[in-house]
């Protein structure tokens, strides 16, 4: 059966790092501005950005040679008394890693393994944008770009290569029969340590393993385009405001290697089917279409050397100087939706399972957040799918959506300069965070025939938070 490990520094591989170099890594960046007007400035650009190796976790002890491990019995008596003490921990001895051990492959007869491709395929980014910055009178200044990127060869945490072909899913039931197992004598562990084994088993690329996970394999693109608008004005009284805009849009057949840290966002969507990865190019989960943010700083005018009441002079003009307010404001789009199913009945041997979607029914309702927590979504809309059978669901929902971003960050300070030459100064600050105290709810339920399917049980933002402080410079 194909499917050998290799050792470095052997007959079959002569490297000794378990992945290959790329010693041949060409990033060119290209840039160039121009000044078009007195008031006008022209700017672009182009760049290729590999990802770093680290990234790839290619270190020894990932790989499988030293991946055995022996788990530690507690209990053998359902936790009423302990198997095991500090002083000997593995009564039972210790599964020792084969190592560069001939028998190697033996070892992982029967089992799942995580391996490397030697010539796997680095990742990289190619990057460009176009934009224009103009001066204005009043002193605005505008910045219209156009950015974009597009990621080729990007790492999946773990692609199964082990999947069962899907031609064979038109088996149906004969998938799950029992037959003779040839590796019976050869395993000592597992589902192919027995007489019999499902058909569908042996019908796998490499069905000597329960499951082959490639580490950091390169089969990933994605596609980025955005439009981007920043204001900014700088007011003669002492003070900036700034506003951006986005209007993007990411697509992607892989989202994160680290999926683990996408609690906020709902998660990444994933992989339904590994032989057919085209079918996984969907909106990203990370995708947002549309983010707005206002900043400011800026000095109230009145007071000492402001456009109101700048004579005032003694404690009355110690009392109205020195106020000035600053914040953020945020506007932005909710995460993406990614659905799956409680029961996966596509009998794939390593495939993942999604919804099917009901023909001609509209899943987004539009009513509050708030009257949706029993139901985000339309769930009518979904249905298990027969068995042997992939859902049509998008890796990520196109539609359904987390709910966005509405928050207002607000402070208010005073400064008061004394002393010789005003050189002393005290600064009082009262700051609140989520001013309005507005809840930004969590993603919901996203797994058909869970109970929790459409329910908004929680939510990611905090509650209004007020800090004061008091500052003395000298």
């Amino acid at each position: 059966a194909p499917g050998e490990l290799c050792l470095v520094a052997s007959s079959c591989f002569s490297s000794r790092a378990n992945r290959n170099p790329d010693d041949k890594q060409f990033g060119p960046r290209l840039g160039l501005a121009y000044r078009l007007t007195p008031d006008t400035v022209i700017r672009t650009g182009y760049g290729i950005f590999w990802i770093p190796a680290n990234a790839y976790w290619v270190s020894g002890n990932i790989d499988p040679v030293n991946g055995a491990g022996t788990p530690g019995v507690t209990s053998i008596d359902g936790g009423i008394t302990p198997y095991s003490n500090l002083s000997n921990p593995f009564p039972n001895g210790i599964l020792e890693p084969p190592g560069r051990s001939p028998t190697l492959n033996s070892f992982y007869l029967g089992h799942g393994l995580t391996t490397f491709v030697p010539n796997d395929p680095f990742a990289y980014m190619q990057q460009w944008n176009f934009d224009i910055q103009q001066q204005l009178p009043a002193g605005f200044f505008i910045d219209a770009a156009y950015a974009a990127s597009k990621g080729t060869h990007l790492a999946y945490g773990g692609q199964q290569m082990n999947q069962l072909p899907d031609k064979y899913l038109a088996m149906g039931t004969a998938l799950q029969t029992q037959v003779a197992n040839p590796y019976f004598g050869l395993v000592s562990q597992g589902s192919l340590a027995n007489p019999t084994v499902a058909a569908g088993q042996l019908l796998r690329p490499y069905p000597e393993y329960t499951g082959v996970a490639l580490q950091r394999q390169g089969s990933g693109d994605s596609n980025y385009n955005s439009f981007q608008l920043k204001v900014q004005r700088h007011f003669k009284g002492g003070g900036t405001l700034l506003a951006a805009y986005t209007v993007s849009k990411l697509l992607s057949n892989a989202d994160t290697i680290t999926g683990w840290l996408e609690g906020s966002t709902g998660g990444v969507g994933g992989i339904q089917d590994w032989n057919n990865l085209n079918n996984e190019y969907s909106i990203s989960s990370q995708n947002v279409p549309q983010r707005a943010v206002i900043s400011y700083v800026m000095n109230l005018p009145f007071g000492h050397g402001q456009k109101f009441l700048s004579g005032a002079s003694g404690v009355g003009g110690k009392l109205i100087s020195g106020w000035g307010i600053d914040g953020i404001t945020t506007f932005q789009s909710g995460f993406p939706l990614k659905l799956g199913t409680a029961v996966n009945l596509t009998n794939s041997f390593g495939g993942g399972s999604r919804p099917n979607v009901v023909p001609g029914c509209s899943a987004v309702l539009s009513t509050s957040a708030t009257s949706r927590l029993s139901e985000w979504f339309n769930t009518s809309c979904f249905t298990q799918p027969a068995a042997f059978t992939f859902g049509n669901e998008s890796r990520v929902d196109p539609h359904l959506k987390t709910q966005g971003v509405n928050n207002f960050d607000f402070a208010m300070f005073k400064s008061t300069t004394f002393g010789p030459g005003e050189r002393y100064s005290v600064q009082f600050r009262a700051e609140f965070f989520n001013l309005f105290n507005r809840p930004q709810f969590a993603a919901p339920g996203r797994t058909l025939g869970s109970s929790s399917f459409g329910v908004v049980t929680s939510q990611v933002n905090n509650p209004r938070l007020v800090q004061f402080a008091l500052k003395f410079l000298f």
